[in-house]
């Protein structure tokens, strides 16, 4: 059934309607075929420019639940997002579009995003497709960016916005993000150059070793001392190691 679709989408060809029907009446049955091979099919689909035309296939003939393990929760229409997605994007960057298309991925179902919003729906396909724990962290990192660009980009300081541009998934988050906003995704490009004019994740003026020889005893005060130092300096308010450690010197001793 799965390869039906493969072949169908990669060769540009009409699945016999008998045929369809057929595999429409039984595509429950996949539920019974190894999740291995499952996921290999989808893998397979995914990586090939004909993506959306397979996965509107599945949708048309019902597999999608079966494959993903869990049903729309929102008319996914024309996929815009995963026709939409850079032909270059990795497969797992399109199934992270096609889930959003589906509305199975990006809240948790009130539209009100929650902290782990896509952890259960990540945690789903892994199970449905057998992922890696890379895959996982992937597809993670990926929605979890883009709902930060959502969410918090526009309100959000230089610090902020410096810290998130330097996560390792930020360039498939705003992918993902170009795919449904292309405006949004544009102008969050030109500030990020913006950005990098004066270093998006340099490394920091002042190190745990440095407030060690400086005197202060270790505690969990220095994640937060750090923490406030380097977003310090990612603003350009500290722009020497001297101003750094003399900053955290003085934020230890307020914090007792």
């Amino acid at each position: 059934m799965l390869r039906a679709v493969r072949f169908a989408a990669r060769f540009e060809l009409t699945i016999d309607p008998g045929t369809a029907t057929a595999i429409a009446a039984r595509a429950d049955r996949l539920g019974a075929v190894s999740r291995e091979r499952v996921g290999h099919e989808l893998r397979r689909m995914l990586d090939h420019r004909s993506r959306a035309t397979a996965a509107a296939h599945l949708e048309t003939l019902g597999l999608d639940l079966a494959v993903l393990g869990a049903g729309r929760q929102a008319d996914s229409g024309e996929l815009g997002r995963l026709r939409a997605l850079e032909p270059t994007a990795g497969w797992e960057d399109a199934l992270a579009a096609w889930e959003l298309d589906r509305g199975t991925i990006d809240d948790d179902g009130d539209g009100d995003p929650a902290p782990a919003f896509a952890a259960a729906g990540v945690d789903r396909l892994v199970e449905a497709l057998v992922l890696s724990n890379q895959e996982r962290e992937d597809l993670l990192g990926m929605l979890r960016v883009r709902r930060a660009l959502i969410d918090d980009w526009t309100g959000a300081g230089v610090a902020a916005r410096k810290r998130l541009a330097a996560r390792p998934a930020f360039p498939r988050g705003l992918q993902l993000l170009a795919a449904e906003a292309p405006a949004s995704a544009d102008r969050v490009r030109d500030e990020v150059e913006a950005l990098a004019r004066t270093g998006i994740a340099p490394p920091p003026l002042v190190t745990g070793d440095d407030l060690l020889a400086a005197g202060l005893r270790p505690g969990p005060a220095f994640r937060e001392i750090l923490d406030a130092v380097y977003d310090a300096q990612l603003e350009g308010l500290v722009t020497q190691p001297d101003e750094a450690l003399q900053m955290a010197v003085a934020r230890a001793a307020t914090s007792g």
